[in-house]
């Protein structure tokens, strides 16, 4: 495919990019419900990614799951705390995988990440699979790691808006048929704030691309 026909498919792609009210919700569970079945792509060299099918919410304040439930802006968290919303949150774990999420909320007194844990890979996958090392397509982005790997998102795209980047969320309105699964966050602790047993991941019933 010549360089046309790419600049062609990112122009595609950027019709539908999610408007940004859609970051503006005050509620993060229903941001985070909301995302499922959206477009998650990386449009340079070529569009790369797939359907979201997993997500988990972290609504911040008294949510001690959250990254920056203590309101705090550090050089970590700040950009969770921009007024302006709809940005990326890379973080590490482990101090080994990169792992990132959506920030959304008001920009007042909502401040909110939703994580992206599971994609249904569409676009690129012959580049996932060589990026990923494996064939097996339900191995591919199922998992927060798995995802930046594949789509090469490292803290050099920190606070990179999701409208105007080339790493969109776009809905293309075909991905709509779906039931929609709750259970609780993985790997969250038991503390005293019950904040462990929220049913707060959110994911396509049945999709053989969860993350693992």
């Amino acid at each position: 495919m010549n360089d046309i026909d790419l600049k062609h498919q990112a122009e595609y792609f950027k019709q539908y990019i999610l408007p940004k009210e859609f970051y503006y919700q005050k509620d993060n569970n229903e941001v985070s419900k909301a995302l499922l079945g959206k477009y998650f792509i990386r449009l340079n060299p070529f569009p790369i990614g797939g359907v979201i099918v997993e997500t988990e919410s972290y609504p911040g304040k008294a949510d001690i799951a959250s990254h920056h439930h203590h309101g705090k802006i550090t050089d970590r968290t700040k950009v969770i705390f921009e007024k302006e919303k709809g940005l990326l949150y890379v973080y590490k774990i482990y101090g080994l995988h990169h792992c990132f999420g959506i920030t959304s909320g008001d920009g007042e007194e909502n401040h909110n990440v939703t994580l992206i844990r599971a994609i249904k890979p569409i676009f690129g996958i012959e580049e996932i699979k060589r990026r990923r090392g494996t064939e097996k397509p339900a191995n591919l982005l199922s998992g927060p790691a798995k995802i930046t790997q594949a789509l090469n998102i490292t803290k050099k795209n920190y606070g990179q808006n999701l409208r105007t980047s080339d790493i969109i969320i776009c809905d293309l309105g075909d991905f709509v048929n779906f039931e929609v699964e709750t259970d609780k966050r993985v790997g969250i602790g038991d503390y005293e704030d019950g904040y462990k047993h929220k049913n707060w991941r959110f994911y396509v019933k049945n999709s053989k691309f969860l993350s693992r």
